[in-house]
């Protein structure tokens, strides 16, 4: 059972990291909560499935913010990102089901 704890840990970190470095490199675009979030869905998913995630999560978020943008002719500074992640996990969900 070495190798589910491995899962386990390389997912935390898979989640985490990717996320506090865009954290980083967008001078605080993703929140603290959700790289939280995603450390403890990678101790889930595990690091591939945490990266289909938040591709998944990703371009949910871009779809959307150009919807809303051309509806409403005003671009949104801040998206919360939560909802999209969960979006992700319920793609994933139940196209692996």
């Amino acid at each position: 059972n070495n190798t589910i704890l491995l899962y386990s840990i390389t997912g935390f970190f898979t989640g985490s990291v990717i996320l506090l470095l865009i954290s980083i490199l967008t001078n605080g675009g993703i929140g603290g909560g959700d790289i939280k979030l995603t450390a403890l869905l990678g101790i889930i998913y595990g690091p591939y499935q945490i990266i289909g995630i938040l591709f998944l999560a990703s371009l949910t978020t871009m779809v959307f913010s150009l919807l809303k943008a051309y509806i409403s002719k005003k671009r949104e500074s801040r998206l919360p990102f939560v909802p999209f992640i969960l979006l992700g996990c319920l793609v994933l969900f139940l196209f692996k089901s």
